[in-house]
């Protein structure tokens, strides 16, 4: 399976060779081209550069961005195929309270998060409208320590069948994507981490094909089945083991001979599973239910959880020896509000895949900006649903908001600026991103718990907020500190 599709571009020296690590990176995106959602896009680093100019380049082209930066300059210059934009349409400009983007006078206006704007300053996530074309400013933090963190640009080519979930411009997934490769081919097990719909049993797959083992893909949910059911079918049964076992039966372990075993959900697995699928690992044999003669096994181990197996492990609540034998390596799938930067392609792949060779379809600006504005807390199991829906109300080749019928709960738009006057400070703009803990722990402080209240501030649903609650484990300790 092919993980990533992307194309470096030549831009001239940079500062550090490739694989450097920061402890801040900050990064320009093209995400999405409303007019032709399905064209490149791009991920440019901002790394030794003070000013980026975007504006027209051929609209005749090939609908590809056009990206130049001379050899020793601070400065690059983006020429986009938009026709609705100026040939001098913004001038990014890096000060020493971060960046500050200018409309150049341009003849359509620009925005950020849909607000017009002379003069603003980028925050992380600003979504900058350029015509029919929208850019992603993140600024993100951590060690990026992969080769290609550094590139001064990368390419995604368009989707040709459907969506790919591991072709990204996402640093942070690119990096994870690394280790993937590099575990894939070995024997030890892996332990993949992640929310629900980021992916998990993909990336399972996605090792098994790289892996090269002739065996199969066995994949077993541990908290679709009852403990003791879940034991019969990973080890199988002797004849007489219990009641119904009216003969013998090998096991979804045994069937993964020579290939892999997939274990989703894994902190749902019982004690008793636990220590038997630990012999598995240590003595590489399997002993069914019932029996007293084990069967040796070639069986390689990827497990994936949600929740916090480590954490469990001190709690005592998982086996602190199983972990410690399945954490030969560790993958972690960040959810889709961590990587904005992709929704652009991901919901072209799924345009594509809901209405096939169909060529043309079109966003409106406000769905580019409404997809972009919004946390996806089922991640990418909910974009495919969305767009899916979208796409069966595709009016005159066109996706308009109206398409999604309310399926995108309402946030707040933390990314729009205040417009200013030329020539006056920029406003800054350091409300945290959407659906952050920060930001939600304030709205109820705010309102003193109410959660009626928080959700006005937030313009959101009572259910919403007590969903962000749940997830961000806030206690009515926090709520009443001051």
């Amino acid at each position: 399976m092919e993980m990533t599709d992307t194309l470096s571009v030549d831009l001239g020296e940079t500062e550090s060779p490739p694989g450097s690590a920061r402890s801040a990176h900050d990064y320009l995106f093209l995400v999405l081209k409303c007019d032709a959602p399905a064209a490149h896009q791009l991920r440019i680093s901002l790394k030794g550069v003070n000013e980026v100019l975007i504006g027209r380049g051929d609209v005749g082209a090939d609908g590809d961005a056009e990206v130049r930066r001379l050899p020793g300059s601070a400065r690059i210059d983006i020429r986009i195929p938009d026709p609705w934009c100026s040939k001098q349409q913004v001038l990014l400009s890096r000060t020493s309270g971060g960046w500050v983007a200018r409309d150049l006078e341009s003849k359509n206006g620009s925005s950020i998060g849909g607000v017009r704007f002379r003069k603003a300053s980028l925050p992380d996530r600003a979504a900058l409208e350029v015509g029919h074309t929208i850019f992603l400013y993140r600024e993100l933090q951590g060690r990026l320590s992969f080769v290609g963190a550094d590139l001064p640009c990368e390419r995604l080519s368009p989707p040709q069948t459907g969506p790919d979930l591991f072709r990204t411009l996402s640093p942070q997934l690119q990096q994870q994507l690394h280790v993937l490769r590099r575990a894939a081919p070995s024997a030890l097990p892996v332990l993949v981490h992640g929310e629900s719909g980021t992916g998990k049993e993909v990336a399972a797959r996605a090792i098994h094909e790289l892996s090269g083992r002739r065996g199969p893909f066995i994949a077993v949910n541990c908290g679709a089945l009852s403990p003791g059911l879940l034991e019969s079918e990973l080890f199988g049964h002797v004849r007489g083991a219990f009641s119904g076992a009216t003969e013998n039966r090998a096991g979804l372990v045994r069937a993964a001979h020579q290939g892999t075993l997939f274990l989703d959900e894994l902190a749902e697995a019982p004690h008793a599973v636990q220590v038997r699928l630990l012999r598995v690992l240590q003595e590489r044999e399997v002993l069914a239910v019932g029996s007293t003669t084990p069967v040796a096994v070639d069986v390689r181990v990827v497990a994936a959880t949600h929740g916090d197996v480590h954490a469990m492990a001190d709690r005592g609540e998982f086996r602190a020896d199983f972990l410690a034998r399945l954490t030969g390596f560790e993958i972690r799938l960040p959810p889709l509000r961590d990587r904005p930067e992709d929704i652009g392609h991901l919901a072209a792949g799924f345009l594509r895949a809901a209405l096939g060779d169909r060529s043309g379809v079109t966003f409106d600006n406000d769905v580019g900006r409404a997809l972009l504005r919004y946390h996806w807390p089922l991640n990418l199991r909910e974009l495919e649903r969305v767009i899916s829906a979208a796409a069966v109300l595709v009016t005159n080749g066109r996706v308009s908001l109206a398409g999604f019928a309310d399926r995108l709960e309402k946030v707040p738009d933390t990314s729009a600026p205040s417009v200013v006057p030329s020539g006056t400070p920029a406003p800054t703009i350091n409300a945290p991103p959407h659906g952050s803990r920060n930001h939600l722990l304030a709205a109820l402080r705010a309102h003193r718990g109410n959660i009626s209240g928080a959700a006005r501030t937030l313009r959101t649903s009572r259910t919403h907020v007590r969903r962000l609650i749940a997830r961000h484990r806030i206690t009515t300790e926090e709520i009443d500190e001051r």
